[in-house]
């Protein structure tokens, strides 16, 4: 879920929604080009306001994987990177082009001190980081020392939890750092998880010149994580592009294999598999009970650390020392940072909306810009209703043993109206205006810039849609 794809006033739904469907996680991009539309320019309030979003997802007991880029991709314009930057003409992004850099600083500076509050070691709901995204699709030579730069200056930020790339299978090697095991690499896969964490394992190996090692799994720095298993697919304009739906069925056996093969083996993780210790009976400050879910808890502890590889005590332990995001008692403490088996983050589980101008487009076999929506097919449709695909993946995921003690997740009672949808009939438009009619006007009052060879927009001082006060409107724009 994308919080700047939904309207504020429906972040709690959505939330509820997932957590009802018996995941732990949420995991959303940053945008650097709408929190910062200009050079001078900050905006992370009203529909931008992140750190509401990460108090919200707290307020449910969700965990969140933040991935801030400073690239996002996410079919979303410039891959969230401002357009402004275009204004210089020597620049390169996604390198350590000096002038990139002092840009990604700059945003960093701004954004990475409300992340480390954030942090589970703080009481806060981030669980984990990633960086980039998907840079091994990046043209080569790829810039290495780019990367470690950008993980450096989130260690010196304060950020402790555990930090990732993702790319696809057989790609761990060139997209991101190759010698850094304390970065982790993970995959985004359609189909045959197994196959593609295999594959991953080998890439992983081969990048520490480890390729005899069959036995290893998982190669160290490259746990059984998959950051982004699609649940379907966006759309495209064109006369030869349909609405992309997933077969029902695929999906589901796609998401069984992944939690399949996920019992084989240990790694980090943090989405699906969680141990839960039922402490109901400690109510605050009574100082016997406390001792007593104190006890439980240390016993929970031991258990995950028996059956799972130990990524980092500290961030474990920075998860259990507090009592699940702050809820009132009686509380279930959940073990969340470790896990048996892989870790599945579904993308999209609920898609949204690309308001305004602000949807991306591709260029794999042409140029094709994306549409609007960004339903995705995924399980929460665009306008918040429970699919039958979500119905179908929640009595799958109530099925799997990925307890400790055993039990099902717990059902999560869901507001009364998750969402709902309009039927606005026939639009016709009745009026329309022409480029060359707006050139004529500007060129008789003396208006506009005039060249040998066409401008940029960004020399201009004219960037894309990268208008937060018009983002904002579209976003607060009451249902019909």
């Amino acid at each position: 879920m994308h919080y700047f794809r939904v309207r504020p006033e429906d972040w709690d739904t959505r939330l509820l929604q997932i957590k009802a469907l018996g995941l732990n996680t949420v995991e959303t991009y940053v945008p650097w080009n709408l929190h910062n539309p200009s050079p001078e320019r900050w905006v992370f309030e009203g529909a931008l306001d992140l750190e509401r979003f990460l108090i919200a997802a707290a307020r449910h007991q969700l965990y969140v994987v933040l991935r801030i880029g400073p690239y996002i991709c996410a079919e979303w314009d410039f891959g969230g990177l401002p357009s402004w930057l275009l204004a210089d003409p020597s620049m390169r992004v996604r390198t350590s082009h000096p002038m990139y850099l002092l840009a990604v600083k700059r945003y960093f500076d701004r954004l990475l001190p409300l992340v480390e509050r954030m942090q589970t070691g703080h009481g806060g709901p981030v669980i984990a980081l990633q960086v980039e995204n998907e840079y091994s699709h990046f043209p080569e030579p790829r810039d290495a020392a780019y990367l470690a730069l950008l993980i450096s200056w989130l260690r010196q930020a304060g950020l402790t939890v555990p930090l990732m790339t993702a790319d696809p299978p057989g790609a761990a090697a060139s997209g991101s750092l190759a010698k850094d095991p304390s970065l982790l690499k993970a995959i985004n896969v359609l189909a045959d998880p197994r196959s593609a964490l295999l594959a991953h394992n080998r890439s992983c190996m081969e990048s520490e010149d480890e390729a005899g090692s069959e036995g290893k799994w998982p190669a160290k720095g490259c746990p059984k994580l998959i950051m982004e298993l699609w649940t379907g697919w966006f759309d495209n304009w064109g006369a030869d592009q349909t609405h992309h739906v997933r077969d029902l069925d695929d999906f589901l056996q796609t998401v069984q294999e992944g939690l399949r093969d996920a019992l084989v083996g240990q790694s980090f993780g943090f989405v699906l598999y969680t141990a839960q210790i039922n402490t109901s009976r400690w109510t605050r400050g009574s100082t016997g009970d406390a001792e007593l879910a104190s006890t439980e808890l240390s016993l929970a502890v031991q258990a995950v650390r028996d059956r799972a590889q130990v990524f980092a005590d500290k961030h474990l332990e920075a998860v259990l020392e507090r009592p699940g995001f702050g809820e009132p008692a009686p509380i279930t403490f959940t073990v969340a940072a470790l896990a048996l088996g892989a870790s599945i983050n579904l993308y999209m589980l609920h898609g949204g909306t690309s308001f305004g101008f602000m949807a991306g487009a591709t260029h794999l076999q042409g140029y094709r810009p994306a549409v609007t929506s960004y339903d995705f097919d995924a399980p929460i449709s665009e306008s918040g209703e429970l699919t039958q695909k979500w119905h179908a993946l929640q009595e799958l995921l109530q099925r799997q043993p990925g307890k400790l003690d055993g039990s099902v997740a717990p059902r999560v009672p869901l507001p009364e109206r998750a969402g709902g949808t309009v039927g606005y009939g026939r639009v016709e438009l009745e009026k329309r205006l022409p480029l060359w009619s707006v050139v004529e006007a500007m060129a008789a009052r003396g208006a506009g810039t005039q060249s040998l060879r066409p401008l940029l927009m960004e020399m201009l001082n004219n960037p894309q849609s990268h208008n937060p006060d018009a983002q904002a409107s579209l976003l607060h724009l009451n249902p019909v």
